[in-house]
């Protein structure tokens, strides 16, 4: 009895790591260790309700602990984490142990040998995850959305295997179907083959997907640099304009000043040289300080917006006074934010009285700051709804960006953010610590 117990702790202990290991859980080896124990109770009491509760059970403890509450990949989780401990184990029961003794019956009661194969899952499933070269957190990435469907032939298929299973040993619990060790078996082999095949399928996709990714944010990164580039030619063919009537101006002034006429010297600098400065300090010259964002990717982001801003008529500040690159935070992560960022400021000074966005991005304390403020047309908004589900300040059913920016910081144990709003103005400062990241952190 009491083997028989230990045996089934080791088991859904086993299977709680796997979880974690596939989910990206930080739950310590205590608190694994404790949730163990529920299944293992619930077990003890009736087999059936057990088993018929188990997928339930650790597909809900992934969705519960998961900061973002992707329901389809915590279904992925828990199945994955089931199908696994149960194709490992039973596998080398039925095919490999009895190459060297010719049955499995007499190990399978061997509770040490039972409580050995399930500790040596851990080390295997980390092997096989090597050498597929998995990545789950950008499994986890790629599958919100659309793009989710990816996981469902896995989930049907060894959903199906795990629901055929529980039928199959519920029935030899009962004694109502002898052979249901046979069937077993076999489909222990046949669902073996399709696991690997849907997890080779699915990293073909996965590599895939962010293979188009990159290459889409490459083409929209070269784009974005050429109209950059036009931009900054721009204004040197303006600033080369202006240095030539400049110097025309200063040839008549010097000729006033010769003849003492102060009344023609005073005409010529009221009209021209007083205002000069204005022009130079116009918010499209502020663009050409993006020069020192090192980051390629970044400054065609930032120039792709800022220019289209300026063409829809608002006035931008940008303050990039040092050089700056981001290695604290994945690229592509740190780029949605900031797309979202400039999305939502755009739209929203657009509704203002005084269209203006203020771009500043520099590094202060260890940290790297960037902040992007708006003017809005309200006077102040609600900033503890926005980044709830549908919820927008730009209206019903438009707030998916900033939920997407709260599921990205909450990955990172380096990354906070801080939403004001105030005086018809709206502001995001996003602080990022210089110290390296630990990815798929739950807070």
């Amino acid at each position: 009895m009491i083997g028989d117990v230990t045996n089934l702790f080791c088991r859904f202990l086993v299977t709680l790591l796997v979880l974690r290991q596939v989910s990206g859980l930080t739950l310590s080896f205590f608190q694994l260790t404790l949730l163990a124990v529920i299944p293992t109770i619930t077990y003890t009491v009736n087999p059936i309700v057990g088993y018929l509760s188990f997928p339930v059970y650790f597909m809900y403890l992934d969705y519960y602990f998961e900061s973002s509450k992707n329901k389809l990949f915590s279904i992925f989780c828990g199945i994955y984490a089931l199908s696994v401990e149960a194709l490992f184990t039973r596998f080398i029961l039925f095919y490999f142990i009895p190459i060297f003794t010719g049955t499995a019956s007499e190990f399978n009661k061997n509770i040490f040998i039972l409580i050995g194969l399930e500790l040596l899952l851990v080390p295997s499933h980390y092997l096989f995850v090597k050498v597929l070269r998995i990545d789950y957190g950008k499994l986890k990435k790629i599958t919100n959305g659309l793009r989710a469907k990816l996981l469902i032939p896995f989930v049907i298929v060894m959903g199906f295997y795990y629901i055929i299973i529980d039928i199959l040993i519920i029935l030899e619990l009962l004694e109502i179907f002898p052979q249901a060790l046979v069937v077993r078996k076999h489909l222990t082999l046949l669902f073996s083959l399709l696991f690997l095949m849907l997890m080779l399928r699915i990293n073909y996709r996965m590599t895939e997907e962010l293979d188009k990714e990159v290459r889409s944010l490459k083409d929209r990164q070269l784009v974005s640099l050429a109209n950059y580039s036009q931009h900054v030619e721009a204004l040197y063919r303006e600033i080369r304009s202006f240095r030539h009537d400049y110097t025309n101006i200063l040839v008549s002034l010097n000729e006033s000043i010769r003849q003492g006429d102060i009344q023609q010297i005073r005409q010529v600098y009221d009209a021209v040289i007083a205002d000069s400065d204005k022009k130079f300090y116009a918010g499209k010259y502020d663009v050409a300080s993006l020069a020192n964002v090192k980051d390629a990717a970044v400054k065609s982001i930032l120039s792709a917006k800022l220019i289209e801003a300026q063409k829809q008529g608002i006035n931008i500040s940008v303050e990039v006074e040092h050089e700056i690159s981001i290695k604290q935070i994945e690229l592509l992560d740190f780029i949605t934010i900031l797309s979202i960022f400039l999305d939502n400021a755009i739209e929203a000074a657009t509704l203002a009285t005084r269209p203006e966005i203020l771009v500043a991005y520099f590094e202060e304390k260890k940290q790297i700051i960037l902040v992007i403020e708006n003017s809005t047309k309200d006077v102040k908004i609600n900033t503890n709804r926005i980044f709830g589900d549908g919820y927008s300040t730009k209206g019903e059913g438009r707030g998916i960006g900033l939920t997407n920016v709260s599921q990205i910081i909450k990955q990172y144990s380096n990354l906070s953010l801080v939403t004001s709003s105030n005086d018809y103005r709206f502001s995001q400062t996003l602080k990022i610590d210089s110290k390296e990241s630990d990815e798929r952190v739950i807070t």
